[in-house]
Parts: structure tokens; C-alpha cells; sequence
């Protein structure tokens, strides 16, 4: 299939494609040195070690392996093809595709064949989001949905949908080319206990779909029109092979495009106030699947940012949820943590309706601390007029400051606290002095077990010998200088390492096959193996200059290397042949020997 791309288009699109702008719709990054750095999207880690050269336009992660350029990160992201990956990567960098390859390279039949659920999920979508727009089935979903203050417009960015009181997704998805096999494990149907026939899961509801981190729609939550009724308010996708509820953020891929016009992203309870907030202008909004935020989404949170604000509804159960959102995340210390405190137990999709979209950014922008919204908590529930309850509460206030890990918070709490207990400065001060560091004790006696390690970084020069590291060299060199490929030939230079023989073999037959080479394209052109290798050689820090002396210096080592492997061969031939008795044999090789160690020396 890759044949179907031709080679020039493929350049093209990776001459137009900056890989750090591209990977930033996926991971959050910090320049150090001369690179980028970022949480690995193929593993859970604390400390960044997934790193792109912006210069090289290649990306590495010194802990997993995983390396290579724009095209092999979408194909890992993303679990798709290599003609697919190109195809992508041009339509975000509104890079024109030609149309013949438009209707060769994605036809139904592939996707079928390498994504059946995918898809499956994808045309479901497409004819809920149909039936709802156009049909009279969905006339009474759509007016109430406007009703709610929905815009036409916000409905077709969230696809919303809406499931007809009758059977027809099964038969619309066999017409589809789907088997009934994939249909039956697809979670978009239950089985009927009269007839053994699959009925759909979902029926008379407004549907919202739900997608993956990289915006392929993988499972559907259905709302009932009506609040009366005797069926469950919401109906959810059972977890698939694509689907896991605690690996997947509602609203979480468009957010992180949102992220550059709003720096923080906004935790909501649920799908309606993540879209109600999207209308309203706070664009950045995520909800979890019903459930308390599990470790996966706490991590797919920090790829994409340290900043989170926590909306949940201004009522006793909201209020109660933010605090252990706030306990929970807390203990990751990773994040810049804010909350919004709703007025008079509102949730965010009534106090939009009430109070508009303005009153809600303005909440959102005013966000207070979680020391702040600790303290506000504290005081609905002591009566600071009686010392008992005083002392309760000073002492739970300094507790809450002393969480906080810089001076400047804790003296700015003690001096509010303070003045709101009419206590000495000095007293508070002393208090969540000797509160912290009792604190920091308690979690240095942690078990070890508690504290996870970091993986091990891997350096790939320790894995090598000397001759080795100087084969890579060698190979970095190859791959920027055509004279250092022809010194290579020209003194019929064999590798010792397989793996940077079978590259600098690849190279060559690369170099026939383009116009012009280069590092990225050929990065494309081999195996996933030699990918990682070629991708880890390229973030070491080697100076790009070279001396004659130098090249002739690895020739003299490969040269000496081969002669004492030589030399230990013969070692065991003589030993043989001593313990054979065969004096013939023996001299022969000690003639060998001695004329390979004048050599080495």
C-alpha cells in the first residue's frame, strides 16, 4: 500500500511537518538543552523522558526505546498504517492530497479490514448524528436540546446523535460490510432472550459519543428525553476491545487542541456541563466516565497539562467530589490545582442557563486555590465564637496550609488565618512550621514499596563494546557525509555489529531508491528495529566534524578487532590439537599465532 504514495508526496509532507508542533496535540513539552521533553505517551512515567529534536525532526524516549519521525509517532499513537499516517499528517498541515490517492489509499474495504470496530463505531456515530439533524425520529430530541440552549452548531462539533425506539443498526452495519462475528462482540447491541437475535443497546435516547485521545469515536453514553422515565437517565457503552473507562477522558482530544488559547484544562462531572462550558467559551473542558478519576487519567491529564481547574456541581455531593478530586491529585504533586465553588448548589449547565456565559468565564477565571477553598469548607462547618470549635479549626486550617510546598503560600495562609482568628501571627507561623515538617516525616517513613521508581533509562553506548561505539560513530557520520560513505566502501570496511551493518546496507540501497536522502526519509524506509537504533544514535550529542585520522583510527581498530578474535580462535585450535597429541597441527598454528600477535602489536 505504501507503493500507492509516491515518494515525492511523501517528502513533501515531511518537509511541510514540523514533528514538535505535531506531537503537541498529544503531550505537553519543556525545552531543555537543545531539546524538547515530555511525558512518553506509550507508558505511565513521573519524571519526562520522551524527547524531540526539532532540529533532527525525529522523537526518542530514552526509557521505553520507541523513536523514529512525524509518521512512525502517529502510526504508534494511533495504531494506523504507514499510507494512513501520511495521509493524516497532510490533511492537519492542510497539506493538499491528491485525488487519486484520496480514493486508493482509504478505502472502505482496508478500514474495515484493519479496524472493524473503529469503523463500526464511527458510521454508528454518523447515522445517530443523521437521524437526529434530519429525520422526524430525532424532531423531538433536537427541540430539546435546543431548548437547553444547544446551537445547531455545538451539536454538529460534538456529533450528539439520537437512537430511534426501533432495530437498526444491526442490519445498517451488515449492509456495511461488517460480520456478525465483530457485531456480536461490538458492545453496541444486547441479546434478546426470546429469539437469540442482537437487539440495539441503545434506543429512544439522545446519544453523545464518546472518543479515544486521539478523537476516533469508540463508545456511546444515551440520555432518556425524559426524566420521569423508568429507564436508567444514562446508558453506557459496555468496555470493548477499544474501549476502557478508565483510560478514556470525555471532551479530552478537543480540549488539548483548545489548550493553546486556555492554558489550564477544566475538570467537569459530566457531558452535558463539559459541553454546556464549550458553548460558553471554556473550551479546555474534560469529564471522567462516572467515576472517581482513575491513575490513567490523572497521567493522560499531565501529558497534556500542569494546570487544572476542578467544576463540579455547587451542591453537598459536588462539593464532597471536589474534595477527594483535590486529595487525589494532590498526592500526584504534579499539578497547578484551582477550584470553582458554583453558587447556591448550582452545576455548571444551570448556572449557564441562569446566569449566562459571561458569569460562567468569569467564574472559571476567578478560580480559587485549594488552600481557599479548603478554608471556605472549614468555616461553614466550626462556629469560631466558641473556642472548642475554634481550636478545631485552627488546628484543621494548619493542617491544610502546611500541604503546600512553598514559604511564600504557607506565609501568605498563615497571615489570612491569622488575621480571621485574630490570633498572633507568630503563633500560626510556629504551628504550620512544625505542622509541615511532621508531614515531611511521615512520608519519608513511607515503605519503599510505596515509592515507584522511575524506569531505567536506556544508554545505548553501555550495551556496546569499544569497537562499537566507535561502529556508531562511524554510522552517524555515514549518514551526513557522502565522503565518509565512500571511505567505507572504498576500504571494504565490515561492521562487527550486525545491526549497524544491516543499517549501513539499508543506506545504500536507500540512497538508490531517492533523489534525496535524508535522515527522517530513511527513517521511513527500514525496519521498526533498525528505527530505534538509528533514532537513538541521532539524539546522542557527537560533534558533526571529522578528521582522516579519525576514520583511519576505526579502520585500524576494526582491522586489530578482527585479528583478535582471530588470535582467540587459534588459541583453541591450539589447545585442541595439545590434547590431540598432533605436534604437526601444533606447530603450524603456533606459527600463526606468533605472526598475529606481531601484527597486533
Amino acid at each position: 500500500m505504501a507503493q500507492l504514495i509516491p515518494e515525492t508526496f511523501i517528502d513533501e509532507v515531511r518537509t511541510n511537518t514540523d514533528i514538535l508542533d505535531f506531537a503537541s496535540q498529544y503531550i505537553q513539552f519543556q525545552k531543555k538543552g537543545k531539546n524538547y521533553f515530555g511525558l512518553c505517551p506509550f507508558h505511565e512515567e513521573r519524571t519526562p523522558s520522551f524527547s524531540i529534536s526539532e532540529e533532527k525532526q525525529i522523537f526518542h524516549c530514552f526509557s521505553c526505546g520507541r523513536g523514529g519521525n512525524v509518521f512512525k509517532l502517529l502510526m504508534d499513537i494511533e495504531n494506523i498504517s504507514f499510507p494512513e499516517a501520511v495521509l493524516k499528517v497532510a490533511q492537519d498541515n492542510n497539506i493538499p492530497i491528491p485525488s487519486d490517492l484520496q480514493s486508493s489509499t482509504t478505502s472502505k474495504q482496508e478500514k474495515l479490514k484493519s479496524h472493524p470496530l473503529r469503523q463500526a463505531y464511527r458510521e454508528v456515530s454518523e447515522l445517530y448524528h443523521h437521524i437526529l439533524m434530519v429525520t422526524d425520529y430525532g424532531k423531538e430530541a433536537l427541540n430539546y436540546l435546543m431548548n437547553r440552549g444547544m446551537t445547531e452548531a455545538t451539536i454538529k462539533e460534538f456529533q450528539l446523535g439520537f437512537a430511534p425506539p426501533r432495530d437498526i443498526v444491526y442490519d445498517f452495519l451488515l449492509n456495511k460490510g461488517h460480520q456478525p462475528e465483530d457485531l456480536a462482540n461490538s458492545g453496541l447491541f444486547i441479546n434478546s432472550n426470546s429469539d437469540e437475535k442482537l437487539r440495539d443497546r441503545f434506543k429512544n435516547r439522545i446519544m453523545y459519543p464518546i472518543s479515544d485521545n486521539y478523537g476516533n469515536v469508540i463508545a456511546f453514553s444515551g440520555r432518556t428525553l425524559r426524566d420521569d422515565s423508568d429507564e436508567p437517565k444514562y446508558l453506557n457503552s459496555p468496555e470493548t476491545d477499544i474501549f476502557n473507562k478508565s483510560k478514556t477522558l470525555f471532551n479530552y482530544q478537543k480540549a488539548k487542541k483548545n489548550l493553546r488559547q486556555r492554558q489550564s484544562m477544566v475538570l467537569f462531572e459530566g457531558f452535558m456541563d463539559v459541553i454546556s462550558a464549550y458553548e460558553a467559551g471554556v473550551k479546555t473542558g474534560i469529564a471522567s466516565m462516572g467515576t472517581s478519576l482513575t491513575d490513567q487519567q490523572i497521567y493522560l491529564i499531565k501529558q497534556a497539562t500542569s494546570d487544572l481547574v476542578i467544576c463540579y456541581d455547587g451542591d453537598n455531593p459536588g462539593i464532597k467530589a471536589t474534595n477527594r478530586a483535590i486529595k487525589l491529585l494532590d498526592k500526584k504533586q504534579q499539578f497547578n490545582l484551582s477550584v470553582v465553588l458554583l453558587p447556591d448548589g448550582h452545576d455548571p449547565d444551570d448556572f449557564i442557563r441562569s446566569y449566562g456565559s459571561e458569569a460562567f468565564v468569569n467564574q472559571v477565571n476567578g478560580a480559587m486555590t485549594t488552600i481557599d477553598f479548603g478554608l471556605q469548607l472549614l468555616q461553614r462547618h466550626y462556629n469560631l465564637d466558641n473556642n472548642r470549635e475554634k481550636i478545631e479549626f485552627v488546628n484543621s486550617a494548619v493542617s491544610l496550609i502546611a500541604r503546600s510546598h512553598t514559604e511564600i503560600t504557607q506565609d501568605l495562609y498563615s497571615q489570612k488565618l491569622a488575621e480571621l482568628t485574630q490570633l498572633p501571627i507568630e503563633t500560626i507561623k510556629n504551628a504550620v512550621l512544625s505542622e509541615s515538617q511532621k508531614q515531611r516525616r511521615q512520608v519519608s517513613r513511607k515503605p519503599y514499596q510505596e515509592q515507584q521508581p522511575e524506569p531505567k533509562k536506556q544508554d545505548f553506548s553501555k550495551k556496546l563494546s569499544a569497537l562499537e561505539i566507535a561502529e556508531v560513530r562511524l554510522i552517524y557520520l555515514v549518514l551526513r557525509y557522502e565522503e565518509v560513505n565512500d571511505f567505507v566502501i572504498q576500504h571494504q570496511y565490515e561492521f562487527n555489529n550486525s545491526e549497524l551493518g544491516a543499517i549501513f546496507k539499508e543506506w545504500q540501497t536507500y540512497k538508490q531508491s531517492t533523489d534525496n536522502p535524508t535522515i527522517s526519509g530513511f527513517i521511513d524506509f527500514i525496519s521498526d528495529d533498525l528505527k530505534r537504533i538509528i533514532v537513538a544514535i541521532e539524539m546522542m550529542q557527537m560533534p558533526d566534524y571529522y578528521s582522516s585520522k579519525e576514520l583511519e583510527d576505526y579502520l585500524s581498530r576494526s582491522i586489530k578487532e578482527k585479528q583478535a578474535q582471530q588470535l582467540q580462535k587459534l588459541r583453541a585450535q591450539l589447545n585442541e590439537a595439545k590434547r590431540q597429541h598432533d605436534e604437526q597441527q601444533e606447530l603450524a598454528l603456533t606459527q600463526q599465532i606468533i605472526e598475529l600477535r606481531r601484527l597486533l602489536n
